[in-house]
């Protein structure tokens, strides 16, 4: 769980080595953005839980 840290960026490829993660919870946080292949190694995600952040919208290619 990375929800309520007041994280206010997520470094591209941080969750790379993952692969095996089901759930990431990044709510309630500063996020106003997030990089466009956050997701690409986490084949195994199911949850991804971003409420309560400052984004206004998310790249296309976050669910590739």
């Amino acid at each position: 769980y990375l929800s309520g840290n007041r994280l206010m960026a997520v470094s591209e490829g941080v969750f790379d080595h993952l692969v095996n993660l089901q759930k990431l919870y990044l709510s309630e946080n500063q996020l106003q953005a997030l990089p466009a292949r956050i997701c690409d190694k986490l084949i195994k995600l199911t949850i991804l839980s971003l409420h309560i952040n400052y984004l206004q919208a998310l790249p296309a290619e976050v669910f590739d």
